[in-house]
């Protein structure tokens, strides 16, 4: 199956002006995701649907700095609304993320390869959704856990690839389906900073 991803990251230098070290400055975050099937899912046979998951996340920073510059780690709240052909699930999560420059271990393997001579950083995020948005939809274990590796290559330009996995497990009351989906995937892209 081929998945596609499109994502928006973005890091606040303080909220309305504020300079507060613990409430604004360096500390907060956005992004949104949009992950869709580009192939149908195969299953039961000869049934196929497809399956597309819409994410926005608010971050918070443990301590204060540059995303791709200064090592990281903070707290996550999570809306995703996930849709498996007439199934819709909108959910409430939280989590949790760590970034840094990538550990020299792997940097220096990856320098072997000269299009890879560059900075480079890599994040990890662990969501955990709890709460339905929507009393028709019952909720087993849903989660996600991501990493993602940039190489920088330009000030403005860089190329990533990522791993994940991700679990599906809802239900619809009123039109009584089920759905529930384990999914291990993998990413490449690139990137564009402004």
């Amino acid at each position: 199956m081929i998945m596609g991803e499109l994502a928006y990251n973005h890091w606040f230098e303080s909220l309305f002006g504020s300079e507060s070290y613990w409430g604004s400055y360096q500390r907060w975050g956005v992004s949104g995701k949009y992950f869709k099937s580009l192939t149908p899912l195969k299953f039961g046979g000869s049934t196929t649907a497809n399956l597309d998951s819409t994410t926005f996340d608010i971050k918070y920073r443990f301590v204060p700095g540059l995303w791709t510059r200064e090592e990281s780690m903070g707290i996550m709240g999570s809306y995703q609304s996930v849709t498996f052909e007439k199934l819709v699930a909108p959910m409430m999560g939280f989590g949790w993320f760590w970034a840094r420059s990538m550990p020299k271990v792997f940097d220096d393997l990856f320098n072997y390869l000269p299009f890879m001579e560059y900075p480079k950083w890599v994040d990890m995020e662990f969501i955990y959704y709890t709460s339905p948005m929507d009393a028709k939809i019952k909720m087993d274990m849903n989660w996600a856990l991501n990493f993602h590796g940039q190489v920088l290559w330009k000030k403005a330009f860089f190329g990533e690839a990522g791993f994940g996995i991700r679990r599906y497990a809802f239900s619809n009351s009123s039109i009584n389906q089920k759905a529930e989906l384990n999914t291990f995937y993998g990413t490449m892209g690139l990137g564009i900073k402004f």
